[in-house]
């Protein structure tokens, strides 16, 4: 996932919600979950950042249980987290709260990444291999992330980038290789 962050500095706040800051094209493409595109020309638009962070806002919900309690309250509370780094960036924290945020969301991140793999190994996970690769790719991103902030100013975009980025790793992750792990620890444990 190198490259975490290759869109940013392209809008920023003032009195009157966001502008246009440096663009270098003003059609921004997001894709939604369910795969749909919606077009967005930024160099039209004028939107607050309350109405950013509804949009946004992305909670963990029942679809992505594991069936595993455990690894399910941890990803709860990774949601949490990243919600928190967000919600400091748009709030405009100082860069030292910003910057504590996400050093909660890394301490989480790695203690559940340690745990989750710790657990692949006692039950000999076939899928090992794959799974910690892709853990691998989520850390990257958490130090794309924190080098960006540690060296530049954040902007709406890179918020709204960094938080499409990141929900969408942690979303798909959970759909697929964390479901495929509680289900092959719920037929361990039956068998």
């Amino acid at each position: 996932m190198r490259g975490c962050i290759d869109m940013y500095e392209i809008l920023k706040k003032d009195e009157s919600g966001l502008i246009n800051n440096k663009i270098a094209s003003s059609m921004v493409k997001f894709v939604q979950e369910d795969n749909d595109s919606v077009i967005m020309d930024i160099s039209r638009i004028n939107i607050s950042g309350d109405v950013l962070m509804h949009f946004m806002n992305s909670n963990w919900d029942a679809v992505l249980s594991t069936g595993v309690d455990n690894i399910d309250r941890q990803h709860q509370e990774l949601f949490k987290l990243i919600n928190n780094l967000v919600n400091a960036m748009n709030e405009e924290k100082s860069k030292i709260e910003i910057i504590e945020a996400l050093s909660s969301l890394e301490e989480h991140a790695i203690h559940h990444i340690n745990e989750e793999e710790a657990i692949q190994k006692q039950n000999n996970y076939p899928g090992f291999d794959i799974h910690q690769m892709q853990h691998e790719e989520f850390k990257e991103c958490l130090r794309d992330i924190r080098s960006f902030l540690e060296t530049r100013e954040v902007s709406t975009l890179f918020i709204i980038h960094m938080q499409q980025k990141i929900f969408k790793w942690c979303r798909e992750h959970m759909l697929n290789a964390d479901r495929d792990l509680g289900e092959f620890l719920i037929n361990s444990r039956r068998n």
